[in-house]
């Protein structure tokens, strides 16, 4: 079959088969390398992907295969079952497919989903009508940061504006929340760049700020009516009790009794029908055993007036409490849904302004034309190209991912060709960024659920090719930790919904059961209510863990503690660096967490603000604490300083310690530059740092892409501070602290995993949910609280559905946690709850899994499986060495580079054959041609390099368009052809190729090579070796032609 889903639980080898299926299509027909498209979830994974490929090539094409590398043990003989191919072969063909693709790398299609689709949106930018210069906006923090400093400032000029804004800002008071609203704004604003809060916001679009204002009007005045109506009913009541001498002890149930409920009713606006003033009314009890006969026969004389009040309660809200609890909800989310679509026009503005197109319009651009087409006419060329499809992580995928790859995989499948989707619903952790998990669950079906009739028609393919598979076996951990989760997932899974228990189906993996040697420890940690003690304990359980391991064998660096939040994270990271205990964390690889960095942040800013005292004492106290100022006292300087009136004091200060430097000079520098001078001026002598030069690395990234204003660089830095990070040193022995999220395809041999106490609540989730209110008839659609009110509304189904979601996260969030371990997993939580809230919580399902086991013990905290032993470790191997750099290397170049002083004479545009650049110049711009509709474009460019100027445009213009209108010249630049230009080829030889054109069309491949002057033997020569190396490359029908420039005259060879 052709259709191929592989379940691939935790540890179980899912890479390697990947890389298995990959290698088997290619080993059968080695061209193939250029028709497969391998998709994975990540930069990471995918860079994995590749490297594994590689190095099994590289491994079976030695011309001694190493019998003890993993690629014979392991690969080569599932390769040769896969493939019924002998090992000599494999090993022949894997020589080549290495060749191919070494020399054809651009061909090496593993991709990320987003890079693959940018790929698609670059080449057909102008169908999408987008610009051809379009730029990729990856930071949609800083999108949403410019529009929300626009909406602010639009405050007192726009009224329209204004007033939704001063409405948010009331409706968040009213809450008793905080006036700083950019916080809030930025949260609203993020919902723009998923695929709900995209389509659903693009519905609210006719809606204008004076419609919102209309329907609060509206909602507000329901709000009132309702409660106007049942306050009075239970004043009334209330009155009447009052009246008559009683109070809430002499009525059934006393103050949880009926009396209390039209107390509740009159003068707290809560209104509910509760079970004892149901049976009150129901079963006929009034009184209370305490009651005074005197009192008893006050009551009989007013029931029944009681009663009917009761029953006018409960008649309005049967008809009006769904109602009125939506629109409580709706009232409040009112105001934000105005504000959002506010952003999202201004957010339009900056991306028509700036020529940019956010990553997270990819799948929405693609899928306008996919979802409208039997055969989308902007795959028609890449489902040529690519004939199998490789996706992995595809629980992860987005539903309009999925939606805009079903062309190509349907196109592929009626070919018979091979796909293969690999995935594991336990481990669809990303509903959050999109991600729908019933994609993988429900396969071969395709997840459709707005019943659109091409996905329909789509679908019978899959059902028809579908073949499952599973990989059984887990290679990862210890015997001891795979019967443990084996046991507790299959046990606790039942606590999820009957269509959410398919996804933990099958849980059971097999083992090698001479890997044992794991262990488990679960302990509750005793807290009473509202002590603040919890987290002390914790971080002492966490110390004492780690200084156990220790004692048993392991090193810092084999220990991973695991989080839900950062919040906890970045604590216990602290907690451990103040006991001495080296840690590595998202927070500690932060480049602003380095003093040297915040340094050359404090001395860019000092630059732009030279007489900012903030400025200058952050440069002085980091001096002093360095010790690079001597003989000075850090606050007699500072106060000196701020005392003198001298603007050069401080400057003066700093030279006559030893650091010379020009300001003025220094500002004419680039970022990088600046930044580079700035660290050999103050920190040359000092041990060098890694985050320093990942800063520079940032500020020359910057310089080049987007400006080398210093203002603006620190803009950008304001922004990204928060996650610029380096990359994490692998050989450092320090204890890992990361989030579940991050730790997921990595393992560790052991996980600590503390903290995760809190139940699970949907007050967090916002769902967007369609309205058909009468009275409000222009809304449409609807961002709402997915709180416990919306249980009380006509959404109570969405609300439910939510909650079983966020049961799934709960449950597929701890499964990932549990697998990373190879050796042991230590679980530190609060003890459960005495009284059961209903809600889920870490603690409860621990007991839940100990209780059916019959381990449960009311007094004991602490609970272990599997044995403790010492731990023997795994044999280093590093691979590619390190080398610890011991200085900073960095050399001022203006010291080594100089001008040359003879300029060419040949710069003569009117005589062209006489000048010898002649033909450098046309070569030039033919290669920057992609088709004949860029040519303005790439003239423009090069007049703005200054490689023309404006008197030369005119001839090179006429020469150009003599060549692209020549009929036998202009088929190799038409749009939607497929060329490569001065693409490198490296041959046998080890010398460099570099053919001016290669035109490859579905038969044939056509190598093209320009030439000014006299005809020459050595042309020809040139061009047969350009097409033998491209027959070496796997390339058929090769076609190669000579065109001369002046005149025009083409051979073919």
């Amino acid at each position: 079959m052709s259709f191929n889903v592989l379940k691939a639980s935790a540890g179980s080898g899912k890479t390697f088969r990947l890389v298995n299926e990959y290698l088997k299509i290619l080993l059968i027909d080695p061209s193939k390398f250029r028709n497969i498209l391998a998709i994975t979830f990540t930069n990471k994974a995918a860079n994995e992907m590749k490297e594994r490929i590689l190095k099994v090539l590289t491994e079976l094409s030695e011309d001694k295969i190493d019998e003890n590398s993993k690629s014979f043990k392991n690969v080569l003989p599932e390769l040769i079952k896969m493939t019924s191919l002998s090992q000599k072969e494999i090993c022949s063909r894997a020589k080549t497919i290495l060749k191919l693709i070494l020399h054809n790398y651009s061909d090496f299609a593993v991709y990320t989903i987003d890079s693959f689709f940018h790929k698609i949106i670059r080449t057909f930018a102008h169908d999408l009508h987008l610009s051809q210069s379009f730029e990729i906006e990856l930071d949609s923090k800083k999108v949403i940061d410019d529009a929300i400093n626009i909406l602010i400032d639009k405050v007192g000029q726009d009224l329209a504006i204004t007033n939704i804004l001063v409405e948010f800002i009331e409706s968040r008071t009213d809450d008793e929340k905080s006036w700083v609203i950019e916080r809030d704004l930025a949260e609203i604003a993020k919902v723009l760049f998923d695929e709900n809060g995209e389509f659903n916001v693009s519905k609210l679009k006719p809606l204008n700020t004076e419609d919102y204002s209309k329907m609060a009007l509206t909602i507000r005045k329901a709000i009132h009516k309702y409660e106007t109506e049942l306050s009075n009913i239970g004043k009334e009541a209330w009155e009447l009790i009052q009246s008559k001498g009683l109070s809430h002890e002499d009525f059934f149930s006393g103050k949880s009794g009926i009396s209390k409920m039209f107390y509740n009713a009159a003068f707290k606006i809560k209104f509910d029908l509760s079970s004892n003033p149901k049976k009150t009314i129901e079963e006929n009890k009034w009184t209370s055993g305490k009651c005074p006969e005197t009192n008893k026969a006050a009551i009989e004389n007013i029931k029944n007036i009681l009663t009917e009040k009761y029953n006018q309660i409960a008649a309005i809200i049967k008809a009006e409490s769904k109602k009125y609890a939506f629109y409580k909800i709706l009232i409040n989310s009112l105001y934000p849904i105005a504000v959002l679509v506010e952003i999202e026009k201004i957010v339009l503005d900056l991306k028509i302004q700036n020529n940019i197109v956010l990553i997270s319009e990819f799948n929405r651009r693609i899928g306008n034309i996919v979802m409208e087409e039997p055969i989308p006419y902007i795959y028609e060329r890449i489902g040529e190209k690519y004939q199998h499809f490789l996706i992995d992580e595809f629980q992860d995928t987005s539903v309009l991912q999925w939606q805009n790859i079903l062309p190509l995989v349907e196109n592929s499948l009626a070919s018979n060709n091979f796909n293969l989707i690999v995935g594991d619903g336990k481990q669809a952790i990303y509903r959050w960024r999109g991600g729908e998990v019933r994609q993988f669950s429900e396969l071969p079906k395709v997840f459709n659920p707005t019943n659109n009739p091409l996905i329909l028609e789509r679908e019978k393919a899959f059902i028809n090719h579908y073949h499952p598979d599973n990989l059984p076996t887990n290679f990862r951990s210890k015997k001891e930790i795979v019967d443990f989760n084996n046991d507790f997932f299959n046990a606790t899974s039942k606590l999820l919904s009957s269509e959410n228990q398919k996804i933990y189906e099958g849980i059971q993996q097999e083992c090698n059961p001479e890997n044992i040697g794991g262990f488990i420890k679960m302990e509750f940690i005793a807290s009473e209510k509202g002590d603040n003690g919890f987290e002390a304990k914790s971080f002492e359980k966490i110390k004492e863990t780690i200084n156990e391991l220790l004692l048993d064998g392991f090193n810092l660096k084999d220990i991973a503690i695991l989080f839900r939040d950062n919040k906890n994270a970045n604590k216990t990271a602290n907690y451990l660096t103040q006991q001495n205990i080296n840690v590595v964390s998202s927070e500690s690889l932060l480049l602003n967490s380095s003093s040297d960095v915040r340094f050359l942040v404090s001395f860019l800013n000092f630059l732009n603000h030279p007489n900012e005292i903030l400025y200058q004492s952050e440069i002085l106290n980091f001096l002093f604490k360095k010790g690079l100022i001597k003989n000075a006292d850090f606050n007699e300087t500072l106060l000196s300083i701020k005392k003198n009136s001298d603007k050069n004091f401080f400057l003066e200060f700093l030279k006559n310690q030893g650091f010379q430097f020009n300001i003025d000079e220094l500002k004419t520098k680039s970022v990088f530059q600046l930044c580079e001078e700035i660290y050999r001026i103050f920190l040359s002598k000092t041990d060098v740092n890694i985050y320093v030069q990942f800063f520079l690395d940032a500020g020359f990234k910057f310089g080049n892409n987007q400006s080398n204003n210093i203002l603006e660089f620190l803009d950008w830095w304001s922004l990204n501070k928060t996650k610029a990070a380096i990359s994490m040193p692998q050989e450092l022995d320090a204890v890992k602290i990361m989030s579940i999220h991050k730790a997921k395809g990595l393992e560790f041999p052991v996980v600590i995993y503390p903290f995760s106490r809190e139940a699970i609540k949907p007050d967090r989730s916002k769902l967007w949910l369609e309205v058909s209110d009468p009275d409000l008839p222009d809304l449409n659609t609807a961002l709402l609280n997915a709180g416990k009110t919306l249980n009380e509304t006509f959404y109570q189904k969405e609300y439910e559905e939510e909650l079983e979601q966020l049961k799934l996260d709960f449950f597929n969030v701890n499964y990932v946690a549990f697998t990373r371990p190879t050796d042991r997993l230590y679980i530190f939580t609060a003890s459960p709850p005495k009284t059961d809230t209903g809600n889920l919580s870490l603690p409860k399902l621990l007991q839940y899994y100990l209780k059916q086991n019959k381990l449960w013990l009311d007094n004991q905290l602490i609970y272990t499986f599997g044995k403790n032993i010492p731990y023997l470790g795994k044999p280093e191997k590093n691979e590619y060495g390190t080398v610890q750099l011991q200085n900073f290397i960095s050399n001022e170049w203006k010291n080594k580079v100089k001008i040359s002083t003879k300029a060419p004479e040949f710069w003569d545009i009117e005589n062209p054959q006489g000048r010898q650049d002649w033909g450098n110049l046309i070569h030039l711009i033919l290669s920057k041609i992609e088709n004949k509709n860029s040519f303005e474009k790439t003239i423009k460019e090069l007049m703005d390099e200054g490689a023309i100027s404006e008197n030369e445009r005119e001839k090179i213009t006429k020469k150009i368009n003599e060549l692209l209108t020549n009929p036998e010249i202009s088929q190799y630049f038409e749009e939607n052809t497929f060329n490569k230009t001065e693409v490198e080829i490296i041959g046998t030889d080890g010398f460099s190729y570099r053919p001016d054109r290669i035109f490859i069309a579905e038969n044939s491949t056509t190598v093209i090579d320009y030439k000014t002057g006299q005809k020459r033997a050595k042309h020809k020569e040139q061009i047969e070796k350009y097409a033998e190396l491209l027959a070496e490359m796997g390339y058929k029908n090769i076609k190669k032609r000579l065109i001369y420039l002046d005149p025009i005259e083409i051979l073919d060879i």
